[in-house]
């Protein structure tokens, strides 16, 4: 758990637009590719407790983190992790 909490920059619950109830969550991670980001995915405690409807994975680049701008590199971390 230790090591996968490690890879996760920021999460939470997504809520409905009245603010009532928990729609589902994000997580964006810092991985170095798509395969690493499945293996996040899979290894996820809420995963594997068959918590999830689903996943999507999608590119992500920090361009503004905790408060500062970030110039993309070609190694720039570019997968986001969308659950519900």
């Amino acid at each position: 758990m230790e090591g996968h909490a490690a890879k996760v920059l920021a999460a939470g619950a997504t809520f409905t637009d009245d603010g009532k109830s928990v729609r589902g969550g994000s997580y964006i991670v810092e991985v170095s590719d798509l395969e690493e980001a499945r293996q996040f995915v899979e290894n996820d405690p809420f995963t594997r407790a068959g918590l999830r409807s689903f996943v999507t994975i999608q590119p992500w680049i920090k361009a503004v983190f905790a408060g500062k701008f970030n110039i993309p590199t070609d190694d720039s971390p570019l997968y986001a992790n969308s659950v519900a």
